[in-house]
């Protein structure tokens, strides 16, 4: 024999029990699972195109192989980067499980970009600050994370979903490290803080129009 659980309201009046639960539930049941569809930059090597149906085919760092369909505009980008690395921007679709399925109106497709960045200056306060020489910082791309790394110098390591991505997180940190350790009221800083404020003057000692 079964337990059956009946909700009752003050009056003792039923408002739901098994039977009435079961009446519920299922037209949930049988309707089809949703579709989940996200936006996402993806990252794979491009294994295959198909010009006929504009398709091409994603080998992704998991193994697995995923297919997303382009605008004609796309196919320049494409041709110069076969069998390379490449990042795809568009409507994701998931499986139940939530892995990827395919790549729906695809946005932008990007070249992954691993050579060095050159700082030559940035803006901070209205005001270009322009190094002495320019200085490069080493870059570096995670297929597994779908990520860029750049570190160099003033002990910085930054990170970004895409090489301008990554350059803006530079010039930002840049204009921390002036805002922070130039702009600021050195009395009280530490040794390496002030030695990291020399660095920053002697590495970016003229101002140019930031127009």
């Amino acid at each position: 024999m079964g337990l059956v659980v009946s909700i009752e309201d003050y009056r003792r009046q039923k408002l739901l029990d098994g039977k009435t639960a079961l009446e519920r539930l299922n037209p949930l049941l049988a309707e089809p699972a949703m579709i989940a569809i996200h936006p996402r930059l993806v990252t794979g090597r491009l294994d295959a195109l198909d010009f006929q149906t504009r398709t091409l085919r994603l080998y992704l760092p998991n193994g697995r192989l995923v297919s997303a369909t382009y605008d004609e505009d796309f196919e320049p980008i494409l041709l110069e980067n076969p069998r390379e690395l490449i990042q795809v921007r568009g409507e994701v679709v998931l499986n139940e499980d939530g892995s990827l399925k395919q790549i729906n109106n695809v946005r932008e497709i990007i070249e992954v970009d691993a050579s060095p960045l050159t700082v030559e200056s940035f803006i901070v306060d209205n005001a270009k600050r322009v190094a002495a020489k320019p200085f490069d910082f080493q870059v570096t791309f995670e297929p597994d994370e779908g990520h860029y790394m750049a570190e160099g110098q003033f002990n910085m390591l930054v990170s970004g979903e895409t090489r301008e991505e990554l350059a803006d997180a530079l010039s930002d940190t840049l204009r921390l490290l002036w805002t922070e350790y130039v702009a600021s009221d050195a009395s009280d800083f530490t040794e390496d803080a002030k030695s990291l404020r020399q660095e920053l003057l002697e590495t970016f000692p003229e101002i140019a129009d930031a127009a």
